[in-house]
Parts: C-alpha cells; structure tokens; sequence
C-alpha cells in the first residue's frame, strides 16, 4: 500500500525502479528540523563542517576503543584515566588571566625581516599553530610585547563559524619571534599545568556542545564567544584521558 509522500511507506513499479537505472536509493522523507548547517551554502563553511564532524567521530571512536581494552592494555598505549567521580569545575577556575590583542589595520601579506606580525583565526583552526596564517600591521604600528606569542601558549579562537569558533590549540616549537595575538585569538594562561586536558576537552564531544551554546550573533558565518562565556565552561574531569606523560594533571585538577 503506497502512503503517499507524506507517509512511512511506498510502492514503485518495476518499471519506476527501471526508469532509475535499477538504482534502489529512494528518499522521500526529509527532515524539516531548524538545523543551521541546511542553510550552508559556502564551500567553506561546509567544509568546516564536515572536519568538525568527522574530528568528534574520530574522538569518540579513541574513548571507545580504549574502553574495551583491559586495564593494563590501557597502561601500554600510555594513557592513564582520571577518576569518574570528579565533578567538573568551571574552566575560570584554573585560568590565571586571559590575554588578548588588539584590533589593527593590516595588510594582507607575511610579514618581512623586521616586522611584527598579527595571526588570523585560522592560525589556530586546523588542529595545530599554524605560524603563516599571519598578516602584516600597516606601518608605524607597533604591538605590544606582551601579547607575543611563544612556545607553549594555548591559544582559543573567540570568533569564526558555529562549527570553528572556541578551536584552541597548544604552539609548539615556534621559531618565529614576531607573532602577534589578534582581537580574535586569545591566549589562556592556566594557575597549574593541566593545558592539555583542557585542550582534550575543549575539543571533545562535550566541550563542543557547550562551546557551541555560548556562541552568540546572528549570522552563521560569524559567532563569538566571550570571555566570560570561556570561564563559565565545565570541565568534566572523570571523562576522557590525557598522556601518561602529563601525570601531574590529574593532582593539579584534583586540587581544584
């Protein structure tokens, strides 16, 4: 019985199903949800999208398949697991300050021998620093020394889409000397050593929706997350794992 167009089930004549070239991928049904992502259009943004999508598949497909394995498996892949019974604490609880820079005219080129440099929100988009997302001040500007950015700083991007604003990444060994924070990339400077848990979880699942929740603007193309909205977030410390390396983690969150 076909239930028409509106309706669970249909019925298609073996000379409809020949018409399609035998091809069986029939959809009728669609979902009339608000989701923000049917209104993308820029390849772009969907792009972006997708690498957010397909980032938490590969997390939740790391926590799972270190789930299965037997305690001392877990040991071996050098990853050690906080306690499940922490409760979380809000992200402000363990910053020490939060730096920012400044908002300045640039041009849009690498900057040369001698000059100073302001990086773009997609310095810090992709997963790691990228240190050529750089354009350069125009000239007789000069940024303050404090926010330089260096070896070792967690920087949070506070605007950029929906699916790419709140990304943060660790700088690694930087050789350049002469990069500066945006208004847009913020450095989040911790009280006690627990950097990349936090970046673990900023990125996970969890961190994204909440993330996601305190964007605020109108446009899909550009939301912001305020300081404020960054301090507020929970850190869950019973979910997720950092490396064995990094041990010292789960006493300084512990001490919380």
């Amino acid at each position: 019985m076909d239930s028409g167009e509106q309706g669970r089930f249909r019925y298609f004549s073996r000379d409809e199903i020949t018409a399609r070239n035998d091809n069986l991928d029939i959809v009728w049904l669609r979902d009339t949800s608000n989701d923000p992502e049917d209104e993308m259009t820029e390849p772009a943004q969907i792009e972006a999208a997708a690498f957010v999508h397909l980032r938490s598949a590969l997390d939740e497909i790391e926590f799972f398949s270190d789930d299965l394995r037997t305690d001392d498996s877990k040991v071996e892949t050098g990853y050690l697991w906080a306690s499940a019974n922490w409760p979380s604490i809000r992200l402000g609880d363990v910053l020490a300050s939060i730096d920012a820079g400044k908002n300045v005219r640039c041009e849009e080129r690498l900057p040369k021998q001698g000059e100073q440099g302001v990086v773009k929100i997609s310095s810090v988009t992709w997963g790691q620093f990228d240190p050529s997302a750089v354009k350069t001040p125009l000239l007789g500007i000069h940024l303050d020394e404090r926010a330089r950015i260096r070896s070792g700083d967690f920087l949070i991007s506070r605007a950029n889409t929906l699916e790419l604003v709140g990304a943060c990444v660790i700088v690694g060994d930087l050789r350049e000397d002469n990069l500066y924070l945006s208004d847009k990339v913020l450095r989040l400077r911790f009280k006690q050593p627990v950097e990349r848990w936090v970046l673990q979880y900023l990125r996970s699942v969890q961190g994204r929706k909440q993330i996601e929740g305190l964007a605020t603007g109108n446009q899909l193309s550009m939301r912001n997350i305020s300081q404020a909205s960054i301090e507020s977030i929970r850190i869950q410390r019973g979910q997720g794992r950092y490396p064995r390396s990094d041990r010292n983690t789960s006493r300084s969150l512990g001490s919380v």
